[in-house]
């Protein structure tokens, strides 16, 4: 049995778009038994991947204490292969007969997808989720939601992302909402809030301003998993750059991201069926005030209008279901 050991990322996203390396290990080894290591926030995920075989939630401890916990967890392997997504050096202090790192250059603009593609291959390696179908951990929500499916266009929005710079601003979701209800395009649809429990607040004023059942807020109701499943049963994700935004594109479904401050060359959304839109700015335009804190700051997506957001959103869906 080949015994592989990934260390992927504390967030989300980052850990979605490597995914595609777990299924690439499990398919050149057959016998292989990966062990995959990742954030809290991922591990609620991944832990219910199929071809995940041992998983470890590493939570960030004082002094870098969880490199020295995940260490004791190891040790006592010898590897196969070591893939060390994060560059953290641990790798080599474990035994393995293959050590895969990433150096983690700071100027590095190409897409994580290559970069932790190039780590293993030649080749691009797609993002890939695989998650079991486990009846007993699927809430009374996500039941609804997939019956609801058979009758409704399900359309997917996360209005939040992981720091307030990058969201745009929730009176703008809830215009769009508005002006894409009024499409002949969306005529038949069900808008769906998604979101973490410290989430389901912000996401709450957005349905509040309507008033009939147009738009259903699940954030904090459902686990990542279901998130995942419902997104395959959806027409369309609107979102900001976040974890969701590269679930939703590593779903299948199509995906427009909206992105201010974060770099898109890096963070796009992968697949064919992806749209970003952007400011008019560039990052590091919006975030070059000598004083600029990430803590303190407010949205800096304002540039970004409803009306330019509405149109590109209604062109891209009507493309996307033209072809089919």
């Amino acid at each position: 049995m080949k015994k592989i050991l990934i260390i992927s990322s504390n967030r989300l996203g980052d850990s979605i778009l490597s995914s595609g390396i777990i299924d690439f290990f499990k398919k050149k080894n057959n016998d292989s038994e990966i062990t995959f290591v990742c954030g809290t926030v991922p591990y609620e995920l991944f832990k219910y991947c199929e071809n995940i075989d041992k998983i470890i939630a590493l939570k960030k401890r004082k002094y870098s204490l969880h490199w020295f916990f995940l260490w004791t967890k190891v040790l006592f392997n010898f590897w196969d292969s070591i893939i060390d997504l994060r560059g953290t050096g641990l790798s080599f202090l474990l035994l393995s007969k293959n050590y895969f790192f990433n150096l983690r250059k700071k100027k590095n603009l190409v897409h994580k997808v290559k970069v932790a593609s190039s780590l293993v291959s030649e080749n691009i390696i797609e993002p890939k989720i695989m998650i079991e179908y486990r009846k007993d951990v699927f809430s009374k929500y996500f039941n609804q939601i997939k019956y609801l499916a058979k009758r409704k266009d399900l359309i997917c929005i996360a209005p939040s992302a992981n720091w307030i710079g990058k969201e745009w601003p929730r009176n703008r979701y809830r215009n769009l909402i508005l002006k894409l209800s009024s499409s002949n395009l969306f005529r038949n649809s069900k808008f769906i809030l998604l979101g973490s429990v410290n989430e389901a607040k912000n996401a709450e004023e957005i349905k509040n301003f309507f008033l009939k059942n147009e738009v259903i807020n699940l954030s904090g109701k459902i686990k990542l998993n279901e998130v995942y499943l419902i997104m395959k049963e959806s027409k369309l994700f609107i979102g900001n750059d976040s974890g969701l935004m590269h679930l939703a594109a590593a779903s299948g479904i199509p995906t427009v991201g909206l992105f201010g401050p974060s770099d898109i060359k890096q963070y796009h959304p992968w697949g064919r069926k992806t749209l970003a839109i952007t400011t008019p700015e560039r990052p590091e335009k919006l975030m070059e005030n000598r004083n600029f804190s990430h803590k303190e700051t407010s949205s800096l997506m304002l540039s970004l209008k409803t009306n330019i957001v509405a149109r590109k959103v209604i062109n891209f869906f009507r493309k996307i279901k033209n072809k089919k």
